[in-house]
Parts: C-alpha cells; structure tokens; sequence
C-alpha cells in the first residue's frame, strides 16, 4: 500500500532502528519502552517453541489464537522461516541484535528505530485477537515484517549514505532501496506460496503492488528459472518505476531527509558528494543467497529516464534547492560559494545555518 512505502520512508530515519531472530526473538510489547541496557526485561521467545506451545498444526489455520503479542510476533517469525529468502533475512537480523515489536504507526507499514535498533510493526490499531481473525491485516503485517527485515539488511550493509552521496544520487538509492524491499517481499510471498501459505501473496496481489506480483508471476511462467538467475526480480524491479506515484512518493521522503540534516547542521560537512556508480547499485541487489538480480544492470539504470529521471515538478524544485544549498555558505544573508570570501568580507560574521 502507498501508505505503507511512505512510512518507511518518513518514520525511517527521523527516529530510529531494530533486532530480530527465529531462535531467539526479542519481543518488546508495543506500549511498554524499554532501555537498551535493560533488554533481559524484554521476552525471549524462541519462534518454533511458541507454535509448539499454541498448538499451531496449520500455519494459516483460521482464526488464529493470538492472547498476546508475544503470539503474533512468534507465529509471524515462524512464518517467515518457510520462504528461504525471508528466513535468511531474519537470521542476519537476529545476528545482528536487532529487536522488533507492534507499534499504531499513523502511516502503517513499518519503522526503523535505528539507535534502538528496533523493526516497529503496524498493528492496524488491533489487538493480538483481532489481528488473528483479519487475513488481510494478518498479511499486511508479514509483507511489512519482510520489507523491514530486507531494509534491515541494506541497513547494516550501507547505513549512513546519506552523508556518503550527493543529493541527487542519495535519491535515487532511496528509489533502489524501496524498490528492492517490496521486490523481495514479493520473492518471499511466492516462496510462502510455493510452501502452502498463499495468503500474503494474494494480499499483495489485491494490493497497490499487485503489479509487481504480477510481473514477478509472468516472468517465471515464461522461463522458470528466472526465479534463480534474478531475472524475474529484476523484470519486478522495472515495474516498480512504471508507477509514479510509487516513484514521488519515495523521492519526497528521501527529500525531506535531507531537509532534516540540513536543518539540523552544516549541509556542506553533513551532506555527502560521492556520486552513484553502477557497481554499487547492482550491490543493492545482493540477494541473501548471493545472487544480484541487477548484475549488468547498473550503468543503463543510471541513465534511463525510466529509473533516473525525476518527473514531479515539486521533487524537481526541492532537489534544486537542497543542492544550491550544500553549494553556498550564508553570512550576513548574503550567499557565498568560497568560505574563505566570505570570512575576508565578513570577519567577525559566523556563518549562519542554512535552511529551506
């Protein structure tokens, strides 16, 4: 859903991130907070125990039997665990010490607490038994479980390119890495569907991304071993960007982080001016197995309008203005592009924060 992918990407960074696991999940309830030195308060929950102990003999069995929490985060993990791809996802998470826990997020989908190192989930404003009798907010809550798990993994891989990128390519490896979070999330919803859980691949096929869970369907009816050589995820992946909406949505948010930092400090030091190469993009795409669905790829990315151009005009004017502003320092109110200028014209002036 377009609210899900926007939440991602306000909620993301303007607060934090989290710590997963199948043998050990920490498990945070959503209305409690909890300090990082006192996470042995939180429950360990081991996945597989908690089916054992629910009595789940049918993973999709409905209602599901959720009295707590604890429930729906251990059924949901053990969910996971039966796509190969998603279940990879959550053990890197779970080495990594990332923790995870429902939340009412005002835009839904998910949100990385980054210094609490925390995946926050959409609850739909449900408690643990509603959510076990709703197939859709059930699914919903897997196919953002996925995303955030995925997001996770680019996380740990290539946090902070905000200050390693300029603006322009910082961008667009906001758009790669929306697009790659929803591409797995499809991989994973087929992978569920293949081990007889079709639930979250019918919900994201009646979703705003039935598209790419139609792309990803075709390309493997055509040659099914595309679904191994990457192929499929990346004729997915190019359908991501045939939706524009899909497309602003995820370039308004990445703008306004970098809103953020420029407010927040000096766009000039906290701004990155590395541009994207090719090479780093089809790293993007490294799938847990190894494989990088956009191998060759990269370069034609870089410059099909299809993928780099940017089509909304308030995007367009936003961008301009953030990078005339990691361009120019501002004494006096006066814009410089040579620091040491403005120092010999203004001596005694600091210069001021630059902003909007």
């Amino acid at each position: 859903m377009k609210s899900e992918r926007l939440s991602r990407k306000s909620n993301i960074r303007k607060i934090s991130r989290s710590a997963l696991v199948c043998e050990e999940l920490t498990i945070f309830p959503a209305k409690t907070e909890y300090d990082l030195v006192e996470q042995e308060q939180g429950t360990l929950l081991s996945a597989i125990r908690a089916l054992d102990i629910k009595h789940y003999t049918n993973l999709e069995a409905a209602p599901y039997a959720f009295d707590t929490e604890e429930d729906v985060l251990g059924w949901m993990c053990a969910l996971t665990t039966e796509s190969p791809a998603a279940g990879a996802l959550l053990k890197f998470a779970q080495g990594a010490n990332w923790r995870v826990k429902l939340a009412d997020l005002p835009r839904g989908g998910f949100h990385l607490d980054i210094p609490q190192r925390t995946l926050e989930l959409d609850h739909g404003g449900l408690n643990p038994s509603a959510l076990g009798r709703s197939v859709f907010f059930r699914s919903a809550l897997v196919q953002g479980f996925i995303r955030g798990l995925r997001d996770i993994w680019q996380e740990e891989k290539l946090g902070g390119m905000e200050s390693i990128y300029k603006p322009e390519s910082y961008v667009m490896v906001e758009r790669i890495r929306a697009a790659d979070a929803d591409c797995v999330a499809v991989l994973a919803a087929w992978e569920l569907r293949g081990a007889g859980y079709g639930d979250v691949w019918r919900h994201i096929l009646g979703a705003d991304d039935g598209d790419l869970a139609l792309t990803f369907g075709c390309a493997l009816e055509k040659n099914p071993s595309s679904l191994y050589s990457g192929a499929a995820l990346a004729r997915t992946f190019s359908q991501w960007f045939e939706d524009d909406l899909r497309v602003d949505a995820v370039d308004h948010e990445a703008l306004e982080h970098l809103d953020d930092m420029i407010e927040n400090g000096d766009a000039a030091t906290s701004l990155g001016q590395q541009a994207l190469e090719p090479a780093q993009i089809e790293t993007l795409s490294t799938l847990p197995d190894g494989v990088r669905y956009l191998t060759g790829l990269g370069r034609n990315i870089l410059k099909d309008p299809l993928f780099a151009g940017l089509s909304d005009p308030i995007n367009q004017a936003h961008l301009f203005h953030i990078v005339y502003d990691t361009q120019v320092i501002l004494v006096g109110g006066v814009p410089f592009s040579d620091a040491k200028l403005a120092r010999k014209i203004f001596p005694s002036l600091k210069p001021e924060k630059q902003s909007i």
